[in-house]
């Protein structure tokens, strides 16, 4: 392969994927490249001689009167393979179209084609590692090549050539060394892909050009520079106290609001007021009013070197958003340069010293190799080294375990990426920042982290979440299965006839060699004793204790307080012993790898697997320990004073299985741990979007732990959206009672609804869930209806990770999203990306949920009602939340769709309707009314917008 290559990008569509169960070509498109070019273009329709199904007619448009005058394949076949047969064959998923294609020729009689194949998925997987999707459509939306027929054969391969033009360019842009690693790794990609990438980088090695200037070369890997810290400017002007300053400093492309300019107000006077003290914020900022600018521009009058500013959020999508969005704005309007940084585990960011270590290690599997190459193009464009920025379904590969930076882990000492390593950078930038993003789980598990500096100021953004997440990060769970199977894994490579075994490693080394006996022993020794202590659980608390009719397949078993006492006081469940017993292992673990490291050059480059597979189980046995020890600790704390602070549970993923037993602790009473974490922080601003229930700021207060008598400054500010105009909410008055149905017959009804609102109406929907087992079932329901191949529809805890979901979801056009949790809240999609929201059924916590139960016992012993003290209000500003997608700008029109007749029905519904916006118009029909309704609604905006 080279330039001069004729490249031969195919695309095929068929009536099914099997030319051996019958399907068969129903058109065929070609475009040939050479040169970086498109030289030629073929399309032909074909007739397959067969109906073609619905579902494909749906996705292809291509009818069978489309085909029917067409001619059949063996008529063209000669004409293909002549066409194709000195290319290389290049497709959207090559492991497709060239097996399909080679099976119709060889079933009319013609030998199949022996060409190179080469495959555009993984290219573009490689050079545009931070795509959301992969998809061809996605791809050309993304780099605005023109696509007007997808899934057609001609418009499918056309749009291909042009990819493959581009991601051709890119790789020509790499530099050398990326290229030579690129080429040198990819003998395992699909067909002759890495052949490509070795065409590439031959050709550029014999006419290199310069490195550019945005890059360096460090060890044989080409990272991306960072930008420079830049000092800190004194503002040119002092805070814009009049409204009329405010609007000469504003930037054109923002809006002027009232509301927004009070805001910043009630923030700067209370915290330059010499009369008093700051006070707690309590600030309500509807949707649309710009609450991020609202708070950080005058913050940014009052913010120092010395005096940082913490904005704690709900999601690590809103944290991105302030850095990469309203921080920019912010100095564009102060005049100031305010750097930001992300506060977050270190978890998240790529170690460079074990990432060039696992390039060196032989026999790698495919998956791993694409993920290097992935990663080493994308080091050449992040100054950040975050490895979400790879917008990956999961990080659970083997090689995210070697290759990401560990909790509390120091560089080595002559670590060769010492001085690019991310964590320090992140470091740096973290002190040198004066406004500093985080969420709010890691504010409360680290309030006293050094890069906040002393009594920050602090925001709680969208602060109605504090308190689960509070709960979240003091929740934890001991699995006894987990431990196992570390255990296990680490005898695996204790075992000589298995990959990388230490002990072949060490094979010439008595010393190491009686280091792995005793390794083994004490392996197996305990886990023989987590296997006595389950079955000690399981007998004492299990067996006896529930009674048949509790039993399920997953059991959590909420101890009471005399069971919690008897499992502190238990001879029978040694967790020290334990704790000793891995404890010896460790630190067995870490004489075996310094040995390693003490002479490494006694050691070939795959020698590397086993230090790593040995350094990734001592990582996630360190893990396990420090869970064992903050276990031991409670209990111990049990046993001494009757701690009541935190609940215990036995979870067991099969009932029965004692193997899957496992201890689970949560926080009983989170508001003493928020007050806690207050205190190291200014009076802190408290806002968000829905945090009044009722109009009233005492949910929030009560949730926040503050005490009765707290002195606040309070306000709400109105949206400055008119919903009279722009929504209408609809209730289904005939909708059933879900508890009266059994889960399939719920999931049917939900489905059937679905259909009736959102079939053939081309306008974005999200439907909202509480269960994410629903969401499958509904999920698969849709998708078994033919009338909805055509719709793409999107399911949370199916087709991908939520951050993935929601950029493939921008990009439709009558998409179908199904969402729970984090999608009740926190997106932002305006206009036509959203204009229905189908709310399923209100949102209350199930009573049912351990982590519930817990919360609602502690709040009966305090003489509260769970109900209307937590579980009302809770309820109310989730479904707020839910409204809040729906209407993101001015110019939106959408409609809200309850499917739970009890918002009309029951007393707390109607109490839980009145916390919606005032002046939404309501109706409440029959389900089978709603559609008709709506459409009336959007035709009517339609007439208004036109006018």
């Amino acid at each position: 392969m080279n330039a001069h290559t004729t490249y031969a990008i195919v695309d095929l569509e068929t009536t099914g994927t099997s030319v051996k169960n019958g399907d068969r070509i129903i058109q065929f498109g070609c475009a040939l490249v050479r040169d970086r070019q498109i030289i030629e273009t073929f399309s032909q329709n074909v007739n397959p001689q067969k109906p073609i199904p619905l579902p494909i007619q749906n996705l292809t448009h291509l009818h069978e009167a489309d085909v029917a005058g067409a001619p059949y394949f063996e008529e063209i076949a000669p004409t293909i393979r002549a066409l194709l047969e000195d290319t290389v064959f290049v497709a959207h998923n090559v492991n497709f179209d060239l097996p399909f294609l080679n099976n119709e020729l060889e079933r009319v009689g013609l030998d199949p084609l022996g060409i190179a194949g080469v495959d555009t998925v993984e290219l573009a997987q490689i050079v545009m590692p931070e795509s959301m999707s992969y998809k061809l459509r996605d791809l050309t939306s993304q780099l605005h090549i023109e696509h007007d027929h997808p899934h057609r054969a001609d418009s499918d391969a056309l749009v291909t050539a042009e990819l493959l033009i581009y991601l051709t360019k890119q790789l020509r842009k790499l530099p050398l060394v990326t290229l030579e690693s690129l080429s040198r790794l990819g003998t395992k990609l699909v067909r002759q892909t890495g052949e490509y990438l070795t065409a590439v980088y031959t050709e550029l090695q014999a006419h290199p050009v310069p490195l550019a200037d945005t890059l360096y070369i460090r060890n044989s890997i080409a990272l991306h520079k960072r930008p420079e810290q830049r000092p800190l400017k004194p503002a040119p002007h002092d805070y814009p106290q009049s409204d009329a300053d405010k609007k000469k400093q504003l930037p054109k492309q923002l809006k002027w609001r009232k509301s927004q300019a009070t805001m910043m107000d009630l923030i700067y006077q209370n915290y330059t007021q010499t009369e008093t003290a700051a006070q707690p914020l309590l600030i309500e900022a509807a949707t649309g009013l710009g609450k991020s600018l609202g708070y950080l521009a005058p913050f940014a009058y009052l913010v120092t070197n010395q005096q940082k500013l913490v904005v704690a959020t709900a999601t690590t999508l809103l944290q991105d958003q302030l850095q990469r969005q309203a921080l920019p704005l912010v100095n564009q309007l102060t005049k100031r340069q305010l750097t930001g940084a992300i506060v977050k585990s270190t978890t998240h960011y790529l170690d460079l010293g074990k990432f060039a270590k696992s390039l060196r290690i032989s026999n790698q599997a495919r998956q791993t190799r694409l993920l290097q190459m992935k990663i080493l193009v994308w080091l050449t464009q992040t100054t950040t080294g975050d490895l979400e920025e790879l917008h990956l379904t999961n990080y659970r590969a083997p090689l995210f375990a070697q290759i990401r930076h560990r909790p509390h882990e120091k560089l080595a000492a002559d670590d060769p990426f010492a001085a690019d390593d991310f964590v320090v950078y992140l470091h740096q930038q973290q002190n040198a920042a004066q406004i500093l993003f985080t969420n709010q789980s890691y504010l409360v598990a680290h309030p006293d982290d050094p890069v906040f500096g002393a009594h920050p100021y602090l925001v709680l953004d969208e602060a109605q979440h504090l308190m689960q997440g509070t709960l979240g990060a003091f929740s934890k769970r001991l699995s006894w299965q987990q431990l196992h199977r570390q255990l296990h894994r680490l005898l695996e490579q204790l075992n000589p006839a298995s990959a990388h075994a230490l002990p072949n490693l060490f094979k010439n080394d008595q010393m190491s060699l009686y280091q792995l006996d005793s390794l083994q022993t004490a392996i197996e020794n305990l886990d023989e004793q987590v296997s006595d202590v389950q079955t000690e659980l399981y007998q004492t608390f299990i067996i006896h204790q529930i009674p048949r009719s509790q039993r399920s397949s997953y059991l959590n078993h909420l101890l009471e307080p005399a069971e919690t006492q008897m499992l502190a006081q238990s001879e029978e469940v040694p967790l020290q012993k334990i704790t000793h017993l891995l404890r010896d292992i460790l630190q067995m673990m870490l004489r075996l790898e310094r040995r390693f490291t003490a002479e490494p050059d006694k050691y070939v480059a795959s020698d590397y697997a086993a230090l790593q597979n040995l350094q990734v189980s001592a990582a996630d046995l360190r893990s396990t320990n420090q869970r064992l020890q903050e276990l031991d600790i409670l209990l111990a704390e049990i046993l001494a004073a009757s701690d009541r602070s935190f609940a215990l549970s036995l979870t067991m993923n099969n009932y029965g299985t004692e193997e899957s037993l496992g201890i689970a602790w949560q926080l009983v009473q989170p508001e003493t741990r928020i007050q806690e974490v207050l205190q190291d922080f200014q009076p802190p601003v408290i806002t968000g979007a829905t945090i009044t229930v009722n109009h009233r700021f005492k949910f929030i207060k009560q949730a926040l732990g503050f005490a009765p008598g707290t002195s606040f400054i309070e306000k709400k500010l109105r949206s400055p959206f008119s919903y009279k105009r722009q929504a209408h909410l609809y209730i289904a008055e005939d909708a059933p009672d879900a508890a009266t149905l059994s889960a399939s017959e719920y999931e049917a009804y939900l489905a059937d609804a679905i259909d009736q609102l959102t079939t053939d109406n081309q306008r974005q929907t999200l439907v909202l869930f509480n269960s994410l087992a629903i969401i499958k079932g509904v999920y698969r329901q849709l998708l078994n209806r033919e009338h909805n191949s055509q719709r793409e529809i999107l399911a949370q805890g199916v087709t991908g990770s939520n951050e993935k979901i929601l950029k493939r979801f921008t990009l439709g056009q009558n998409s179908l999203l199904l969402g729970a949790n984090s999608f009740w809240e926190g997106i932002d999609l305006p206009e036509k990306m959203l204009e229905i929201v189908i709310m399923t059924r209100l949102p209350f916590d199930s009573p049912a949920d351990p982590a519930v139960k817990v919360r609602y016992d502690a709040l009966r012993q305090q003489d509260l009602n769970p109900f209307t003290t937590e579980a009302l209000p809770t309820a109310t500003l989730r479904m707020r939340q839910g409204f809040g997608r729906l209407i993101r700008t001015e110019h939106d029109r959408g409609v809200f769709v309850v499917l739970d007749a009890r918002l009309i029905h029951k007393r707390y519904g109607k109490q839980m309707l009145r916390s919606l916006p005032s002046g939404l118009p309501k109706e409440i029909l029959p389900l089978a009314d709603i559609r008709p309704a709506y459409d009336d609604f959007f035709t009517a905006a339609s007439s208004k917008n036109n006018s």
